[in-house]
């Protein structure tokens, strides 16, 4: 895999509140989810899942342990040959990454571990102008429609980009 300049892992804040996508995403059920870039906080994403009985893979490179990220590919990937549903999450990830290389090597990776994958990004101040927020951070500042660029024949819906 690419490597970033910049690991984002400082980028992960949300200890107690659900990201926004899954509450576009309530309706799922019975099915994996792959939540690419999960942060350090999974236990009340986890507890949303199992409401829905839905399996809760998470995967992040810089706030998960290797092992579990590991299993968490492993099982999303047995899953997918099996003809299981595996969806993949991917909040807020893409927006926090300097490099273009790198932001194609996790849709290809998504792509070859899920059936469809929903992303969403922060748009910052919306200019274009990547800039570096702090030590460890950066921020693409790229509005939603910008990133179509990454994703032929994707769709956009209700702020999220929908990739088979």
């Amino acid at each position: 895999m690419k490597q970033q300049s910049v690991s984002s892992a400082c980028t992960s804040i949300n200890s107690k509140k659900l990201p926004a996508i899954y509450s576009k995403l309530s309706g799922l059920r019975n099915c994996l989810i792959l939540d690419y870039g999960c942060g350090k906080y999974t236990d009340h994403i986890k507890a949303w899942c199992t409401d829905r009985n839905i399996t809760y893979l998470p995967y992040d490179k810089y706030n998960q342990t290797n092992e579990t990220n590991e299993q968490s590919l492993q099982f999303a990937m047995i899953a997918k040959a099996a003809g299981m549903p595996v969806i993949g999450i991917c909040s807020n990830v893409l927006n926090v990454i300097d490099s273009d290389d790198v932001i194609l090597a996790i849709i290809n990776d998504l792509h070859d571990f899920t059936n469809r994958t929903y992303y969403t990004v922060y748009e910052g101040d919306k200019t274009g102008t990547g800039k570096y927020t702090g030590a460890d951070s950066y921020q693409r500042n790229e509005k939603l429609r910008d990133y179509q660029r990454f994703f032929p024949g994707c769709t956009i819906i209700k702020g999220l980009i929908i990739a088979e």
